[in-house]
């Protein structure tokens, strides 16, 4: 995820910024359009019409300075109609010393999940020092069972018959349904080296080691269409080179993940859904054919704020929040009316987060400070759900 604040990478069909995610289904809270701090809708749907796509955004509750605002900001997520969030289930974090798990955080997001209703889908990813040689968390370990062997445990415990629920009956089940295998592979932000054929092995092992787990949790992989796997110094879309490393992708695959950015630009919506067909021809080439879901996706104010108004770097002018809205509800439109649409079934905003918002920003209090000028871009408007809110409220019933 630390790719958040990077701009203009190279893409087939577009070139698209980056972001993170949050999930929307159904058609919304009551009053969640009116909150404070809302903007005029200046998107060209209307209330309930949108699509049967689920949207939704990403969270970011994992890490010890932030697992306090898991259970409120969940619960303010819930109260506005947004029922599933995307959250790192972060490997190097979880089994600092081998064969220990440390579930502290993970169990923290799941509790404020069960209380607030929410359906998280875990993100998969990061390398414990221990089983990389020492190297970055975004460096691939060098045995991959050790990895499946964690999406094992993961599952084990917080999947449909896990061993969390099992022991907090005061909890209502709020069991994990499918998980994301690695954020963002393609990239070297995230993966130092990326390699389609290594990624094809994790993700062959994984699900094979969760299917014994529970077959019915679903396997999400990244088939963006990203130009950041070089091989032999030579640029190759991310979804093309994982088809040709892996063949028998439709045996272990349930959903495909793409991330989708910089859509304020005026051309950057049909070259989204071009960039989606692109992706679902590629997939069909190797005979997968599985619902999309876009897991991240977004358009950040600060950027928009600086591209279509001239503001400075890291401020933010009023109209940017309308642009933004109107960027989400095209885009969605625009998927809706072609035959993609028949495919993408979830897209998660990017982002909800506390730390996120100007107004509480303070560059001591993450680990990570590019991620939070990357922030202001989603949702959080000094507190409030903005952006969130308005999708919730245009919603239409959406399958999985």
């Amino acid at each position: 995820m630390l790719s958040r604040f990077m701009y203009g990478r190279r893409v087939v069909g577009a070139v698209l910024a980056a972001g993170v995610a949050v999930g929307v289904v159904g058609s919304g809270a009551a009053g969640a359009a009116t909150l404070s701090g809302v903007p005029a809708i200046v998107g060209t749907s209307t209330p309930g019409t949108v699509s049967n796509i689920s949207v939704g955004a990403g969270v970011n509750f994992g890490w010890w300075s932030t697992m306090g605002w898991a259970a409120p900001d969940m619960a303010q997520l819930s109260a506005n109609g947004v029922t599933e969030v995307r959250q790192d289930f972060r490997w190097d974090l979880t089994e600092v010393v081998p064969g220990r798990y440390d579930w502290s955080r993970l169990d923290n997001i799941m509790t404020a999940a069960s209380n607030s209703r929410e359906d998280v889908l875990p993100i998969l990813d990061y390398t414990p020092v221990w089983a990389n040689g020492g190297q970055s968390p975004y460096v691939a370990p060098t045995d991959l069972s050790k990895f499946a062997n964690f999406g094992a445990a993961v599952v084990a415990r917080y999947g449909s018959a896990g061993t969390f629920w099992t022991s907090h009956p005061n909890l209502t089940p709020a069991p994990i349904h499918a998980v994301e295998i690695w954020d963002e592979p393609w990239c070297t932000n995230t993966w130092v080296a990326p390699n389609a054929a290594v990624y094809a092995q994790m993700v062959r092992l994984l699900a094979g080691a969760v299917g014994a787990v529970d077959p019915n949790v679903k396997i999400a992989i990244s088939t963006d269409a990203m130009n950041e796997n070089g091989q032999n110094g030579k640029l190759i879309a991310w979804v093309d080179a994982l088809v040709a490393a892996f063949p028998d992708m439709s045996q272990y695959v349930d959903v495909a993940s793409v991330h989708l950015y910089g859509l304020y630009r005026l051309d950057a919506t049909p070259q989204a859904v071009s960039q989606l067909n692109y992706i679902v021809n590629s997939l069909a080439s190797d005979g997968v054919h599985v619902p999309i879901w876009v897991t991240e996706t977004g358009a950040n104010a600060t950027a928009i704020s600086a591209s279509l108004f001239g503001a400075p770097r890291n401020t933010i002018v009023p109209g940017a929040w309308a642009v933004q809205q109107n960027d989400f509800t095209t885009l969605l439109d625009a998927v809706n009316g072609v035959a993609v649409a028949d495919n993408v079934r979830r897209v998660y905003a990017f982002s909800f987060s506390r730390s996120a918002s100007l107004s509480t920003w303070n560059p001591n209090d993450s680990v990570d400070s590019g991620w939070l000028l990357e922030g202001p871009g989603g949702v959080v408007r000094g507190g409030g759900l903005g952006t969130f809110a308005w999708i919730a409220a245009h919603q239409a019933p959406a399958s999985s």
